[in-house]
């Protein structure tokens, strides 16, 4: 316990340490979570059946680990102090940005933040446009990312190459997730709106049995700290590498599946 203890207060010193801008804010999304958790028993608008604090819980959980390991990698860069500052706030104001577009569509009861199908709904979307400034930040924020994973294949002060290509790694499936964001948020054909999926499943990851796309997508955004969190625990036995890569595969390999079982 007090090992754990000792890890924690590391962890959090050096968050802090490395991008305070990001680690504040990755606080301020999980302290939101927390906040619509406890709305949860209170809560009496419901849409397509599904209680609406549960999207923006999830989304504010996972922009939370998002802004921490963005935070965390960033230093690893050999880029300008200007540059690495342009990265970190351009990254939290579209983070923040998106959390708050999210949170307003759920107030209305609203699931999807690109559900565009009620009157209400198209008032805002349309006369203020939430619709298209939400898919503008999720593309702004891509590319971001994207630069990232370029960066990364320069010259980085890294010495550990799993550790390394266990963040490449973690982008490029990160990459592919947010690609297949983006078909989630334009095939409406393969997006679940009321309906209620048959076979088991699991409570609050989104995935049955049937398959359903956002646990395909969760997952793969979620390599994003998997793959370097497991690169780094590695980076000291012998051919770190290898096996880094033959989690990759497998990894990938999983995130595939999910697709695939989602759309079929």
């Amino acid at each position: 316990m007090r090992s754990f203890t000792l890890t924690m207060q590391y962890f959090i010193g050096e968050g802090k340490k490395r991008n305070p801008l990001l680690f504040y804010l990755a606080i301020l999304n999980f302290a939101l979570a927390i906040f619509l958790l406890s709305l949860i028993p209170l809560g009496s608008t419901v849409a397509s059946e599904t209680i609406p604090w549960i999207k923006p819980i999830k989304f504010a959980f996972s922009f939370g680990l998002y802004l921490l390991t963005i935070g965390w990698i960033l230093v690893y860069l050999k880029i300008s102090t200007k540059m690495f500052l342009a990265i970190s706030r351009l990254t939290a104001l579209l983070i923040f940005m998106e959390m708050l577009v999210i949170v307003l569509q759920s107030i209305q009861g609203k699931i999807y933040h690109f559900s565009i199908e009620q009157p209400l709904t198209l008032a805002i979307c349309y006369g203020m446009c939430l619709y298209l400034f939400s898919h503008l930040l999720i593309v702004a924020n891509t590319l971001i990312a994207s630069y990232i994973l370029y960066l990364f294949f320069q010259p980085t002060t890294l010495c550990s190459p799993a550790y390394l290509w266990g963040i490449r790694l973690g982008l490029v499936i990160f990459l592919l997730s947010c690609l297949e964001g983006g078909f989630i948020a334009f095939q409406d054909m393969y997006w679940r709106q009321g309906q209620v999926l048959s076979g088991w499943g699991l409570p609050f990851a989104d995935y049955t049995s049937r398959g359903y796309l956002t646990s395909s997508h969760f997952f793969g955004l979620h390599a994003l700290q998997a793959l370097p969190v497991i690169g780094y625990t590695l980076r000291n036995r012998l051919h770190s590498q290898q096996l880094l890569f033959s989690i990759g595969i497998i990894y990938f390999t999983i995130f595939v599946y999910l697709f695939g079982k989602a759309i079929n």
